[in-house]
């Protein structure tokens, strides 16, 4: 279970940092070719504050990762609250868009994961 968990909070770290890095960059959408109108039943204009919240929910699963790596004593609840976090993000994108991709399934189902695996490893410590 460590492994799957280090192995998710890897890959959401990773591309959570990396895409909302580039949606700053490129708030147009260009870079990870999102077209703007998918933002049109929301408040936003482009992605630049949306990537700020996805560059957030990345550097917290990198925060995780590290406190993981560190044998933090809170390594398990970090773990959770990015699972949580990415979870949350991913609902609140599909209830704003009013769509549903393959890739929201995947995160979704990674955050749920996540959220898992650090509640059975947490409440084992503790033990």
């Amino acid at each position: 279970m460590k492994i799957v968990l280090i192995f998710l909070l890897s890959a959401v770290a990773l591309t959570a940092t990396v895409s909302g890095a580039l949606m700053i960059i490129y708030p147009g959408g260009s870079a990870l070719n999102l077209p703007l109108s998918i933002l049109s039943s929301t408040a936003f204009r482009d992605f630049s504050v949306p990537g700020w919240i996805l560059l957030g929910v990345g550097t917290l699963h990198l925060f995780a990762l590290f406190q993981y790596w560190q044998k933090s004593s809170s390594r398990f609840s970090w773990s959770l609250v990015a699972g949580i976090l990415i979870a949350g993000w991913i609902v609140s994108q599909m209830i704003l868009l009013a769509m549903v991709n393959w890739w929201q399934v995947v995160y979704l189902v990674a955050g749920i994961l996540i959220i898992r695996i650090s509640w059975q490893l947490k409440n084992r410590s503790i033990l």
